[in-house]
């Protein structure tokens, strides 16, 4: 059994959410339907994803952990994992992976990746359009220098354009032995709830386990370097790309 995931999806209060679950479960079920759709949506400061599912759509089934769920949609499921984005003091991105949020953000970068451990979360770094610049730039070098790739990932995201220069730090944290891992990274124009599912990877199963043994058996593969994962779906192009960024800049 295949399974498709997108790892940086989020659900903005200007979504409609039927909408953004029909665009996962189309973007992700792969050609004829053949692959297991799966999304992990990291919700921003103030937000709770799983209490609007709760809210609005009728099939919905939450893990009893609490760390995911699944949506019922026109016959098809989409199992959705939960998540957190952290904007740290350092003004990066931190992204937290099968957990709930612990910690404000504001803390350290150092307070918050210890938070997201202890939590029992996989965090990760996401490439972020001039967050990985000057000295922001040199604070991600020196935390993949110091750090274990075996408990902390890197993220790529659509708007990283599928022309010009390559980001030179995910190059590097690939010949340190960190696990780069894909997303779609939708930003709150209402346009993008339909980008969420376009842009992840995917891994193989022996079978189809339940959502309940699925959940761990993904977490666990983002960090095991013995799990394939195999991108699929596109990056943006430049023109996109440009548009996003400039939109993203516009909208807060």
């Amino acid at each position: 059994m295949i399974i498709h995931f997108d790892a940086h999806a989020h659900l903005y209060d200007s979504y409609d959410l039927s909408v953004w679950c029909r665009s996962a479960i189309a973007g992700l079920s792969g050609q004829g339907g053949s692959a297991y759709p799966v999304v992990i949506v990291l919700d921003r400061e103030g937000h709770d994803t799983f209490a609007r599912f709760r809210r609005e759509v009728p099939k919905w089934s939450e893990l009893p952990d609490g760390r995911a769920g699944v949506c019922h949609v026109a016959g098809k499921e989409l199992l959705v994992i939960r998540g957190v984005q952290y904007n740290t003091r350092e003004r990066i991105e931190v992204l937290a992976f099968g957990c709930s949020r612990s910690v404000e953000d504001r803390a350290s970068i150092d307070e918050i990746l210890a938070a997201v451990t202890a939590g029992g979360g996989v965090p990760c770094l996401p490439w972020s359009p001039g967050k990985w610049l000057g000295a922001r730039g040199a604070l991600v070098r020196r935390l993949l220098q110091n750090g274990d790739p075996a408990r902390l990932l890197v993220g790529d995201v659509a708007i990283r354009s599928t022309c010009g220069p390559p980001s030179s730090l995910l190059a590097y944290a690939r010949r340190l032995g960190y696990r780069v891992v894909c997303g779609t990274d939708p930003l709150p124009r209402r346009s993008d709830q339909a980008l969420v599912g376009s842009f992840g990877q995917s891994f193989e199963v022996v079978s189809a386990p339940s959502p309940t043994e699925l959940v761990p058996a993904i977490l666990s593969c983002l960090c095991d370097s013995g799990c394939t994962l195999t991108e699929w779906g596109h990056r943006n192009n430049p023109l996109k790309a440009l548009v996003r960024f400039v939109s993203s800049n516009l909208t807060g």
